[in-house]
């Protein structure tokens, strides 16, 4: 949004007192968002010009509260060239604050988070994705949501904040927007993040988080075994389009690529390595992790396929068109799962878990920062257990016998 700054002097008339006079309010407004505050002058009506911001008439009262205007006007423009020359948070109650001495302690929750979502939008492409942007003013929704439905304000003080706040927040999440338990904590971790902006910048002073705990459910992982690959790659499809969304989702079911990682991928970090084969080496946009994958003959051949003079290597659409069109595979295969891009990853970690390759290599792979994220995959391949077993009960020598019932 184009930065945008007013200020308007004006007559508050719902607020006329007993004697029938009005006070005078001072709006600022930066990017559309207002900030009120009164001047403690209350006049007759009849004698407010609304086209000068002043008060008609020459005695020495009018005259007074003329200068306190004008006085006003300076000091609130100082306040925004401060904010600006000493790369402060530019908002109408940052300078509103800063004009009644309230300075960085005055800011509020809401306003910090537009900043920090603001700075993100600039990094968009560079440090984060365009849908992280768009989650965390989601999360920037649901707080302002939460302080209207329980505070009965549009926002509060930063200084307000306290341990009941965030656990009030949590149960307005869970009870009133009926949000799961993960998908809460995520909220939360991001007004963490804010929070930890605002102590950063020494504009709190107290970490309302502290002692406040989240715990994750466990999440079923699903993913496709040997027999649905098999199913969904000799599956026949008619439309250019469906044959596109399903090669490209077995590639990243081959490699562990997620929808970002499989749109943005290059030529240029795809070479030849020192074994001789083909290898993807690329930094993950979601955590910048490095992830190492040796091509497989299936994936490579997929590569083949879709050569082109482009540097981008697949045409990949939006993950909702690309989700789309694989909700329409799935009915078309009659798989008893819902395919989905993030499948793909779940798919590549578990089948390679039962091809034996180990979890540290799969854990590269996928670019993992620790290896603690790729134990999940390990704990849901039955199937595994089951034939490592076998081969445990096959190796056990013959001599080591049960004595026979007597």
């Amino acid at each position: 949004m184009k930065e945008t700054f007013t200020v308007i002097f004006y007559l508050k008339k719902s607020k006329t007192n007993t004697q029938g006079k009005a006070p005078i309010y001072l709006r600022v407004t930066v990017k559309g968002k207002r900030s009120e505050i009164s001047l403690k002058h209350f006049i007759e009506p009849t004698k407010w010009n609304n086209d000068r911001q002043k008060l008609n008439g020459t005695c020495s009262q009018t005259k007074c509260i003329n200068t306190n205007i004008d006085l006003v006007r300076a000091r609130i423009y100082d306040a925004h060239n401060y904010l600006i020359q000493n790369g402060k948070l530019v908002s109408a109650k940052a300078i509103t604050n800063k004009h009644q001495g309230k300075d960085e302690l005055g800011k509020t929750v809401l306003e910090v988070f537009e900043h920090h979502n603001e700075r993100m939008k600039s990094y968009i492409g560079k440090k984060y994705s365009k849908s992280t942007y768009i989650k965390y003013n989601t999360s920037y929704n649901h707080l302002k949501c939460f302080m209207e439905h329980e505070y009965k304000v549009n926002d509060m003080l930063l200084m307000e904040l306290n341990h009941a706040y965030i656990a009030s927040f949590e149960c307005f999440l869970r009870t009133i927007k009926c949000i799961g338990t993960n998908s809460t904590n995520k909220y939360l971790s991001h007004l963490k993040k804010v929070i930890n902006l605002a102590i950063q910048n020494e504009w709190l002073l107290k970490n309302p988080f502290s002692n406040f705990k989240t715990k994750n459910e466990k999440v079923d992982v699903t993913f496709l075994s040997e027999d649905e690959l098999t199913i969904l790659a000799k599956l026949e499809l008619e439309k250019p389009s469906s044959n596109r969304v399903r090669d490209i989702f077995l590639f990243c079911c081959f490699t562990g690529l997620s929808y970002i990682d499989i749109k943005n991928l290059t030529k240029d970090e795809i070479d030849i390595g020192i074994d001789g084969n083909i290898w993807i080496r690329k930094k993950r946009q979601k955590t910048g992790g490095l992830s190492r994958i040796r091509i497989v003959p299936i994936a490579e051949e997929l590569l083949s396929k879709y050569k082109n003079d482009d540097n981008i290597v697949f045409p990949v659409t939006s993950n909702q068109n690309m989700n789309r069109i694989l909700k329409q595979i799935t009915i078309k295969a009659e798989l008893p799962k819902q395919l989905s891009m993030h499948m793909a990853r779940h798919t590549f970690a578990t089948y390679a878990l039962t091809k034996n390759v180990s979890i540290e290599t799969i854990s590269q792979m996928l670019g993992h920062k620790s290896i603690k994220s790729t134990e999940m995959y390990a704990k849901v391949i039955d199937s595994k257990i089951s034939d490592e077993m076998d081969l445990f009960g096959k190796s056990i020598p013959t001599k080591i016998s049960l004595s026979k019932v007597c």
